[in-house]
């Protein structure tokens, strides 16, 4: 087994490119390295290193520093019969197994999700249109190439976030690939300078009471077509969900999706199965508040704790529930023939119906038709003068902090993860810190006046539709949450066991 530095042909000039000789079990190849051309007279033989009396010596002998490191992990590697020759010689090369990044993210990335693939395949294609390459391999990644799109994305107008965010996306695939050995080609990436962004200077897109107002009053149903009256019914739930995103301490489409009974304090199961049988049981007592559900948010899989019952939550579910079955039959959790059954029926006929559910499909498996769903409504917002449903989130918080919520309260609010020491201090079950996190959602909730909005919201469907009368909630925000504030003392915290009874199947009653 042969592993060390030689030398190529000499050039006209005389100089010679250094090599490594690598001879294992009748293979043998040179494999050269970039950059160093040197007289052979200027090569320390016995210390592997570059003469100082040679131009360049310091740079040139610190790329022989690392070649020689790796010159001495391979022959151990070989020797331990770790590696095979041409593992070997890519290791030594500094070049990949696979050399294109896209079939990198196919065949090693399956326990990633769906979303991250996406997003990441969506940054290297860009990265290969805006630099007219064929295909994106490892050794695409480089400084000038980044140089290069930084000056493109200027030229466009882009934002300084979009090329860090491409930088972080190639970063941690290409990381990836190193920790995976699909590549041996290392790259710094600190070298690459990324743009500084002035967060003070940055405008957040967030909707203010008065947008959501106009919003409202902007529906309406053009013509007597069937067609008119379905884009109505679209405008007013994407409203809808937007109120619900907000109301829910800034939900995602997914998070909306993914929303489930089954995820209740208390033993939702069980409680299905009582009502189900519709026969007449003795009243149960089940472990666990049923104002309360754990949901783990879609982006982190942090637990939010959900005050599920505080209004106008559960109405928008309710109506929002109907309003899809019209609208996405496809993806609706509920047909429009059970929209004609009672609560007993549904029970009957969905296994393991859920009250919470709005949608059947699954928002990872199904990210196409997840994305084409929130995309759609993302338009009839925005054609009502709104942006995104990702501004709800940016606007709960907002509310939160012009509010006076405290940093950390607003992360658990958000089911934010929380980097600092902290995170290893706060019992997040603590029942004073539930308290604080309960009474901030309760203030950002009253602030924003989302009681007011949900009536508005409600009184446009049974002005257009004649549908859903008696479902406002009337009082106004201050009234309700301020007897809501009171409720969370007396009843909600406190409350730790559920009464289920077949006499009131609709209903829950509450043992505290």
């Amino acid at each position: 087994m042969t592993v060390k530095f030689c030398f190529g042909n000499k050039r006209n000039d005389g100089r010679q490119n250094l090599k490594i000789r690598l001879k294992h079990r009748g293979k043998d190849a040179k494999i050269a390295i970039p950059g160093i051309y040197i007289e052979s007279k200027h090569w320390d033989k016995s210390n592997n290193r570059i003469k100082n009396n040679c131009k360049n010596a310091k740079i040139y002998n610190d790329i022989v520093a690392k070649y020689s490191t790796k010159i001495n992990e391979v022959k151990g590697l070989l020797e331990l019969r770790e590696i095979n020759f041409e593992t070997a010689k890519i290791k030594l090369s500094n070049s990949s197994h696979s050399g294109s990044i896209f079939e990198f993210i196919e065949t090693h990335c399956s326990d990633f999700g769906e979303q991250w693939k996406r997003n990441t395949t969506n940054v290297l294609n860009t990265y290969r249109n805006h630099l007219s390459l064929k295909d994106v391999l490892f050794e695409d990644i480089t400084r000038y190439n980044f140089k290069k799109l930084r000056k493109i994305l200027d030229s466009k107008g882009s934002s300084a976030s979009t090329f860090n965010n491409y930088v972080r996306h190639i970063k941690a695939v290409y990381n990836h690939a190193l920790d995976q050995k699909a590549t041996y080609r290392e790259f710094d990436f600190s070298k690459v300078k990324q743009i500084k962004i002035n967060s003070f200077n940055r405008k957040l897109k967030t909707n203010n009471k008065i947008d959501v107002f106009r919003a409202i009053d902007r529906v309406k149903i053009k013509s007597n077509r069937k067609s008119a009256k379905e884009y109505a019914i679209r405008d007013l739930e994407a409203i809808g969900f937007w109120l619900l995103m907000f109301s829910l301490r800034g939900f995602y489409g997914k998070d909306i999706v993914s929303l489930s009974s089954f995820n209740h304090d208390y033993n939702y199961k069980y409680r299905f199965e009582y009502l189900k049988a519709n026969a007449v049981q003795n009243p149960q007592i089940l472990k666990g508040s049923s104002h309360i559900i754990d949901h783990p948010r879609h982006k982190t899989k942090n637990m939010m704790r959900i005050w599920i019952t505080l209004p106008p939550i559960s109405s928008l579910i309710f109506v929002l529930k109907r309003l899809v079955a019209q609208t996405h039959p496809k993806v609706s959790y509920l047909s429009l023939e059970d929209l004609k059954l009672t609560h007993n029926h549904l029970l009957n006929k969905i296994k393991d119906y859920d009250e919470l559910k709005i949608f059947k499909h699954n928002p990872v498996l199904d990210h196409r038709t997840d994305d084409a769903l929130w995309n759609n409504l993302n338009k009839h917002l925005r054609k009502l003068g709104m942006h995104s449903f990702k501004s709800a989130r940016k606007t709960f918080n907002t509310v939160a902090t012009t509010e006076g919520v405290h940093p950390s309260i607003a992360k658990i609010l958000l089911g934010q993860t929380d980097l600092t020491i902290q995170k290893h201090y706060n019992n997040y079950n603590d029942i004073q810190l539930v308290k604080a996190v309960q009474e901030a959602h309760l203030m950002v909730m009253k602030s924003f006046n989302i009681i007011e909005m949900y009536d508005k919201w409600i009184f446009k469907i049974q002005e257009l539709f004649g549908k859903f009368n008696g479902l406002e909630i009337g009082g106004g925000s201050k009234l309700v949450f301020d007897h809501q504030a009171k409720f969370l003392n007396s009843e909600v915290l406190k409350s730790n066991e559920t009464l289920i009874d077949n006499n009131d199947y609709w209903t829950i009653k509450y043992k505290s």
